[in-house]
């Protein structure tokens, strides 16, 4: 016999796979591939979305199962899958998923009245089926239901066999722990302030976010509760060629570094950095990350700008030093500890300005099989040069789909300007009344 769960995404199916491992050791499929057909001949059930599609071919395959349905409090049920969704936009997830997801919500986006016919349209084709039938068991694990609900569903004897352990509560949604800090480096020398946009975007979505840090100029529409170190800037304007420009952002840094008050771990972003659906702080790795080697004959290195010139000089250092020579370029914002970057800074200085300070700290210290986002990454929008944009449609797609989107000042165009602004229209709590 075959234990199937028939309940909706966000219900507790991923509990319930844990408690029935507890409780005899099941091997229940939480959410089986696309070769499910295959993994359930050798499982003990399936649940969750792939097992809400194909429960009525799941009974017939295997008459005599067991069904479970874990039922939820519509209510709590759309504001969960809601906060569920928008962590999981169409970029996180692989083509199984998003034709899982299209099959049984008839959507990719959240949409609070189609979502409660949805539910309402579940409720009553499930009731349906098992109408004249008695193998169909609810369980209200969000509600209070535990082990003995559970073990009368599975007939398991309660005084003797009932769990030592608290009853499973897995894959709730992560909660916000206000333990990492964020610092900008920042000098403000644009006519449209990015620094702004970009605050609302972390203080929506960083969910570990604790406090906001300015290394650099003041913003004129900062209110008291935004931190500000002071620290004077002497270039404006983009890697003037005495490369100055970067010697300031070492020195920035590394002033963060050396501020007692900052969280010994923090997040270091650009103002050009948009966080788009909700993330802790150990998702701006990505097991996906290109780390780019540098390893390129003399001959075929491009210098044709300052960047590229003070990216060599740097790989120059590393090598001579034994490390291994990577590029750590991604455009993402950096996730970095204060004494490892101190460190750094005391074994490289600032280069005379020629130091690409993140590529030199991860070569230093290197996280093996992690990286940040790749590039190439769908999760990444990009926008550095008009062709990047031509169709503002898609574009719009993009970013709505998306989890990070970054820009230089080429492809910052006044479209891109108005996605920016209609996806964070709200002011933070950082900014004047």
């Amino acid at each position: 016999m075959k234990t199937f769960c028939v309940g909706l995404s966000k219900t507790g199916t991923n509990s319930l796979c844990d408690a029935l491992k507890v409780l005899l050791g099941l091997n229940v499929i939480h959410y089986a591939s696309s070769d499910w057909r295959e993994q359930i001949k050798t499982a003990d059930g399936m649940a969750d979305l792939p097992c809400v599609r194909y429960y009525k071919e799941l009974d017939k395959m295997y008459p005599g199962s067991k069904f479970i349905w874990t039922i939820r409090d519509k209510e709590s049920w759309l504001e969960s899958i809601e906060k569920h969704w928008r962590r999981r936009p169409p970029s996180t997830l692989g083509a199984w998923g998003k034709e899982n997801r299209m099959a049984i919500y008839g959507d990719m986006y959240f949409d609070r009245e189609s979502m409660s016919k949805k539910y309402d349209e579940h409720m009553h084709d499930v009731e349906e089926y098992f109408s004249d039938r008695n193998d169909l068991h609810k369980i209200d694990i969000i509600g209070g239901d535990g082990w003995e609900r559970l073990m009368k569903i599975m007939e398991v004897d309660l005084v003797m066999d009932t769990p030592t352990t608290l009853f499973p509560r897995s894959n709730t949604a992560p909660s916000k722990l206000a333990n990492v800090d964020l610092v900008y480096p920042y000098v403000k020398d644009s006519n449209w302030d990015c620094l702004q946009y970009s605050i609302r975007s972390m203080e929506e979505n960083f969910l570990d976010l604790r406090n906001i840090w300015i290394i650099g100029d003041t913003p004129e529409w900062a209110n008291d509760k935004l931190n500000i170190v002071s620290v004077n800037s002497y270039h404006r304007g983009n890697w003037p060629s005495d490369f100055s420009r970067n010697r300031d952002y070492c020195h920035k840094i590394l002033t963060a570094a050396l501020t007692s008050q900052i969280s010994n771990l923090f997040l270091c972003a650009s103002d050009d950095h948009y966080l788009l659906s909700p993330r802790k702080a150990e998702d701006f790795f990505d097991h996906q990350m290109i780390r780019e080697d540098l390893n390129v004959p003399a001959q075929h290195r491009d210098i044709t700008n300052d960047w590229r010139v003070a990216l060599w000089a740097t790989y120059q250092k590393i090598i001579l030093e034994g490390w291994a020579g990577m590029s750590y370029e991604t455009h993402t914002p950096k996730l970095i500890e204060k004494e490892k970057l101190v460190r750094t800074f005391a074994h490289f200085g600032y280069g005379d300005g020629k130091l690409i300070w993140h590529t030199a700290y991860f070569n230093m210290f290197p996280m093996p099989g992690q990286g940040h986002w790749s590039e190439i990454s769908e999760m990444k929008v990009g926008a550095y040069k008009p062709e990047d944009i031509n169709d503002m449609d898609k574009f719009r797609q993009s970013v709505k789909d998306g989890v990070f989107l970054n820009h230089n000042d080429t492809g910052l165009s006044e479209e891109v300007k108005e996605v920016i602004r209609e996806r964070f229209p709200t002011p933070s709590s950082y900014e004047k009344n």
